[in-house]
């Protein structure tokens, strides 16, 4: 079956067919789970008529389908629930605890990525003090970043790490910067992500007819200590209504964008003025799942 489907996708005329179906997979946690066997066995057709495969192979092919029954979702986490799921570009999401298996599945294809940068979703522990993992339990900071090391997280200096923590305490910053070797955009305030998949940094508001709204804030490129003799810091807000704390020892330097795509593409046209920053997104966004 292996070499049908790659000998399968050698050949030009279905070309158009795979682009399809390419662009909209039936993904674990997004297919309807009510289809009926009808429903499979003809998606299941319509597979079969893009391989080469001689009239007993795919009648073998359909009774393995009749011995099997479609994947099917559960609901639970499952006895070992995965703490960290891999994204495309060293991508990890770390789901949040109780988490369903369709609703990691949905939750890791809701990010807009990007390439040459990995994005790292996280949360909070409750006590502040460390990462909230799947299980429960309530990592420190430093072992996050052991993590983040292990899942080989920003191990190149042309990559960005792109921290996606809302309320990042310097401590949880310090560490990863540790353990990464390429930029790294993060944010101290909190998080928005719209329809598409895009992150945006801000706070949330509560206004004189008491309905809450969303100001924008900025993404900012961490500094390493060995770096700041090359930078010039200021209490300018670069936002017109920035909301973030600034002191005479920042973190980091502001990039005056909220959006994380547009604070990245302001990040790389610093790193290299001669050459045109352009963000081109690694996948869409598939929404809020099922």
């Amino acid at each position: 079956m292996s070499a049908a489907i790659m000998l399968a996708g050698t050949d030009p005329a279905i070309y158009r067919e795979l682009d399809r179906l390419m662009a909209d997979p039936d993904l674990l946690g997004y297919d309807d789970q009510t289809r009926d066997e009808g429903a499979w066995l003809k998606k299941l057709a319509e597979f079969l008529e893009l391989l080469p495969l001689s009239e007993a192979a795919q009648a073998q092919v359909v009774q393995l389908f009749a011995w099997t029954r479609p994947w099917k979702l559960t609901g639970g986490a499952g006895d070992l629930p995965a703490q960290a799921v891999g994204l495309p570009e060293q991508s990890v999401l770390f789901p949040a605890p109780g988490a369903s298996k369709a609703q990691v599945v949905a939750e890791a294809y809701s990010f807009q990525l990007y390439k040459d940068a990995s994005l790292v979703v996280a949360r909070l522990a409750p006590s502040g003090n460390g990462i909230l993992f799947r299980n429960g339990d309530e990592v420190g900071f430093q072992g996050f970043a052991e993590w983040l090391e292990h899942l080989r997280v920003g191990r190149n200096r042309d990559l960005w790490t792109l921290l996606a923590i809302p309320f990042a305490p310097a401590a949880l910053l310090e560490a990863v910067l540790d353990v990464v070797e390429g930029p790294v955009l993060a944010t101290v305030q909190d998080l928005c992500k719209t329809d598409d998949g895009r992150l945006l940094t801000g706070v949330y508001e509560t206004d004189e007819d008491g309905r809450v709204r969303f100001r924008p804030s900025s993404w900012m490129e961490l500094i390493r200590a060995r770096d700041t003799d090359s930078h010039e810091f200021t209490d300018e807000d670069p936002l017109g209504e920035f909301t973030g704390e600034t002191d005479e020892d920042p973190l980091g330097e502001f990039t005056g964008k909220a959006d994380l795509g547009e604070a990245l593409m302001v990040s790389r046209t610093q790193r290299w003025p001669d050459k045109p920053a352009e963000v081109y997104p690694y996948w869409p966004a598939r929404g809020s799942g099922a």
